[in-house]
């Protein structure tokens, strides 16, 4: 497939040349996606080439997401196996619309190294049944040493000992695993929903093994309710006949938004969406952030993060992000739920937090959960639903939403 027409703009040099020998891989992650439009597919990447090195780095090791939030120059080599060639690019920090993903091996040594790396690497893990990939992972975050630099004190980390009970549970010791569980349900709420999600979803298949069908779509219902994003949970649900609500069945509705909405942040009064639609460009689409029962939480604040960093390349595209709330209050106990959105407006980012008082949006649009993703057009119809916690997503979204052009 050609490579697409290139921005001038996006590259501060871009360079291929032929190899002959390939080159280390082990330290390297695999682009997985490509979106249409973006400037990785403008390079001509595709699935399957190896990202090597960002900032003269291993990829593996390396957070891309907060090398982009800096906003710094960021030189980008990948080695393209089909054409055997090295490709080196430098940018002002432009986020390229791909996907990566390491190796299952990968992940692994990462935890080996560094012992806690945070929880993507489990859930990755996790999601392609390596448990026992799972375990080892976990167990390198319990080293006293690491603990005592995050608690002060020498304790067992609460979401790593999950981690390793789901790891028992699969290797069939249900006992030792449900302990693990029921050990984490005591302290569950200092913990991302993610969490939650696993432990709902094994007490669900636990129900079922005593054949209480009732208890355990009860208990798989409840992880579907939460941020954890599986195939594994649906297809669970499914076979339980459990209604699953895609968010993308709303692609190509006229929402009915006509809610009376003040400003929380990014202006002041009131305000309607149908308002700011009108006032958006022809060709713009209105990203729309829907936080039904919450004012923040950890996936939204994940997501500002990637809006933070591609608003810039993109805002001939898109109207300033909306976030739509039925809680005015920011909690005060997690502070960290809004880092990125206190970014986003010290870096004086457009972006509007409006609060809606009736708190209608979230049963009328049968939302279970937050945050949940929506474009629209100019006519209020969304063009796209999905999740937008990174680049690749945004890239992605304005090419559906050419569709409806």
């Amino acid at each position: 497939m050609p490579p697409e027409k290139v921005n001038p703009n996006w590259f501060l040099s871009s360079k291929k040349q032929p190899i002959t020998n390939q080159p280390s891989l082990c330290q390297g992650v695999y682009v997985e996606k490509v979106a249409p439009g973006s400037p990785a597919a403008s390079l001509g990447l595709q699935a399957g080439d190896i990202l090597l090195t960002v900032n003269g780095h291993s990829a593996l090791i390396v957070d891309i997401g907060k090398v982009l939030f800096a906003g710094k120059v960021v030189e980008y080599s990948f080695y393209m196996p089909k054409s055997s060639e090295l490709l080196q690019v430098k940018t002002q920090s432009l986020p390229l619309g791909m996907r990566t993903t390491p190796s299952s091996e990968g992940i692994v040594e990462q935890y080996l190294k560094k012992g806690f790396c945070g929880t993507e690497g489990w859930f990755t893990l996790w999601e392609r049944g390596e448990h026992e990939k799972l375990r080892i992972a976990a167990q390198a975050c319990n080293k006293p040493s690491l603990v005592g630099k995050l608690f002060g004190k020498k304790a067992d980390f609460p979401p790593a000992e999950l981690m390793v009970g789901i790891a028992d549970i699969e290797a069939g010791n249900i006992e030792a695993g449900f302990t693990a569980l029921d050990e984490f349900a005591q302290v569950m709420y200092d913990w991302t929903t993610d969490f939650h999600g696993l432990m709902y979803y094994y007490r669900g298949l636990n129900a079922l093994r005593f054949n209480d069908m009732p208890r355990a779509k009860e208990l798989v219902n409840q992880a579907l309710n939460t941020s954890l994003e599986s195939d594994r949970v649906i297809a669970t649900a499914e076979q339980l006949d459990i209604q699953v609500i895609d968010n993308e069945s709303l692609v190509g509705r006229v929402l009915n938004l006509n809610y009376d909405l003040t400003y929380l942040r990014g202006g002041k009064g009131a305000v309607t969406l149908p308002v700011l639609l009108a006032d958006m460009q022809e060709g713009q689409i209105l990203p729309l952030c829907l936080m039904p029962f919450y004012r923040g939480n950890g996936p939204y604040n994940a997501s500002l993060q990637a809006y933070v960093s591609i608003y810039d390349h993109i805002k001939n595209h898109i109207h300033p992000l909306v976030v739509l709330t039925d809680n005015e209050v920011r909690r005060k106990d997690r502070a960290d739920y809004f880092e990125n959105e206190d970014a986003a407006f010290k870096r004086k980012l457009p972006l509007l937090v409006l609060h809606e008082a009736s708190a209608s949006f979230g049963e009328d649009l049968g939302l279970r959960g937050a945050p949940s993703f929506h474009a629209l057009n100019k006519s209020g119809r969304v063009v796209w639903s999905g999740s937008l916690d990174d680049d690749y997503a945004y890239w992605q979204m304005i090419a559906q939403a050419k569709e409806y052009d």
